[in-house]
């Protein structure tokens, strides 16, 4: 083509436009181009020198069917290629039907300039056929040839044109099915890729960091000070509190915090914890629970689920400043229950939910969309993180369930969490023994050896135990560990960092029960990075989540001791 393609771009996406217009250009095609995002615009802008009409599927009240009937009413045989992101197989066929010249996805734009050219070579050859027949008709046995030549040849292209949408229409139908069932999970393996990529760099250091000054604060704060330095020193504990909350929530996004996951009672949890429930809402709030009396018991880590459900209440608090009802329930969804997210629909087992709704704001369908991303929020600054519901969305995949959110402007929210149903093994016995009070050591117990490539964490550590009498034995690394072993040295119980350069924790606890296959042995980790999963490490051996208290760590060592 010599002279440029006039050619018009129907799309309510300008960045869109421009896109298509640089693939026409890249491809080869020249073009001068212009771009309409509405019905009035593309009416105005419909002119018969228009080579082709380029147009998405669907706009905001407006799609490509309409456009083609302007075209019928105004008689303007201007070919349209449907360019959209996602078509399905009835869409696709209407819009052949009603006069679409092609149609292709803006995912594969490759294909665009032949299209293109294509559809502005076939209209040309239709007006040089239409004229050639007008002067043909001046000669009745030369116009008979040529339309008998010019159908034989025009069947023949139908017939191609035909087979290929038939073959692209058995392909598509395949990769449309297969693309709704990924597209989602893609989605969301690029949010949980960035947020992993995210407390993957910080969370163990700022967990060490955490652990050192909670434990200091801590061990400060037991000393013989003055009113005005206990108060700072509680403050900053406060502080220093709210900053391992937040890389929690960080790591249950990202699942990879540790948990103990158990059998669980919802209904019993929920029953418990109304009256914080009601101490965190306003007056004006009203709490009414709808619990299934049958309920099944759930696969997962009670204070977790406490934490995850003070957030739902807490969103939904703010989403009914002028006071209303928030509703508690919970029932059992079967194996395949076909209303639920289709992802458990697939897993064939069974499961509890836990639905927690407003009447409420609500929400438009684009904010629930990104509700679970990490740091989004729609709070004013100050009122929120943007972590609260994604701490929940974590947690529950980490639990091996889901969460569903439902909500329209006006019409409040409801948001759904998906647990896996306890085994019948696993329910036997829910309830738990209370934890038994910290002791200070017996001075003849054998000494504790604290592993710890930070300094100032092992320093802490070391501190913490010998604040409740214990002995202590430091080493800086598994191999110095193990070699203190090796030299004979008695050790009571073995507390180790899980990530260390050079050996890691499980490999050192490997080592150490090789020699000593009696060794109770504690983890401590802020971070699980890639190594297994925190409930399988768990199962071998106790995981102390960083940062943590002296007293939680002496009371793990002295339960060690006696098991």
């Amino acid at each position: 083509m010599s002279s440029p393609l006039r050619i018009l771009i129907l799309d309510d996406d300008a960045a869109d436009a421009e896109l298509i217009a640089l693939e026409l250009l890249r491809s080869g095609v020249p073009l001068e181009w212009s771009w309409v995002s509405t019905e009035n615009e593309f009416v105005e802008a419909l002119d018969p020198a228009i080579d082709a009409i380029l147009a998405d599927y669907a706009l905001p009240g407006f799609n490509a069917l309409v456009a083609l009937d302007h075209l019928k009413q105004r008689d303007l045989k201007i070919p349209l290629i449907v360019v959209t992101g996602m078509l399905g197989d009835e869409a696709a066929v209407d819009c052949i039907k009603q006069g679409a010249t092609d149609y292709l996805l803006k995912d594969r734009l490759k294909r665009l300039g032949p299209a293109v050219t294509r559809a502005v070579e076939d209209r040309r050859r239709n007006f040089e056929r239409e004229e050639a027949g007008e002067r043909l008709r001046l000669s009745q046995t030369a116009a008979a040839d040529v339309l008998s030549r010019a159908n034989v040849e025009l069947e023949r292209h139908v017939a191609e044109r035909t087979l290929d949408l038939t073959e692209a229409n058995e392909q598509l139908r395949g990769q449309i099915n297969e693309r709704q069932k990924t597209e989602a999970q893609l989605r969301q393996a690029q949010k949980m890729e960035a947020i992993g990529q995210l407390t993957g760099g910080i969370a163990h250091d700022f967990n060490n960091l955490l652990t050192a000054i909670l434990g200091n604060l801590d061990l400060a704060m037991r000393k013989d000070v003055s009113e005005p330095v206990g108060r700072l020193l509680s403050r900053a504990m406060q502080a220093a509190d709210r900053g391992s909350r937040l890389t929690s929530q960080l790591l249950a996004f990202g699942r990879r915090q540790a948990l103990a996951p158990r059998p669980v009672d919802l209904n019993s949890l929920i029953r418990e914890l109304e009256p914080m429930l009601a101490s965190t809402l306003t007056p004006a709030i009203s709490i009414r629970q709808v619990l299934d009396p049958e309920l099944w018991p759930a696969r997962a880590d009670p204070t977790q689920i406490e934490l995850a459900l003070l957030n739902l209440a807490i969103n939904a608090r703010d989403a009914m400043p002028s006071g209303g009802k928030l509703t508690i329930a919970t029932s059992n969804v079967a194996a395949g229950y076909a209303d639920g997210p289709g992802d458990l629909a697939a897993e064939g087992a069974d499961y509890v939910a836990l639905v927690v709704s407003d009447d409420g704001e609500g929400m438009t369908q684009e904010v629930a969309n990104r509700a679970f991303e990490p740091f989004f929020t729609t709070k004013d600054v100050g009122k929120g993180s943007g972590l609260g519901l994604s701490m929940v969305y974590g947690l529950a995949k980490q639990l091996g369930g889901t969460v569903n959110i439902e909500s329209e402007p006006g019409l409040g929210a409801a948001v759904t969490v998906y647990l896996p149903r306890a085994n019948m093994s696993e329910a036997a016995g829910i309830e738990e023994p209370p934890p038994a009070a910290v002791k200070a050591a017996d001075p003849q117990s054998t000494p504790v050896l604290v592993v710890d490539d930070d300094i100032d964490v092992r320093d802490i550590t070391a501190a913490s135990l010998r604040e409740y009498g214990y002995d202590v034995i430091e080493a800086d690394s598994g191999a110095s560990a193990l070699a203190i072993m090796d030299r004979g040295c008695e050790i009571g119980v073995l507390v180790t960092d899980l990530i260390m350069p050079g050996m890691r924790g499980t490999e050192l606890a490997t080592e150490a029960r090789r020699r000593r296959p009696t060794l109770p042995i504690i983890l401590i980790t802020g971070f699980m990075g890639n190594l297994p999963e925190p409930s399988e490490v768990g199962g071998r051996y106790p995981v102390l989540q960083k940062p943590f208290l002296p007293a939680a760590l002496a009371s793990m060592v002295a339960e060690c001791r006696q098991a």
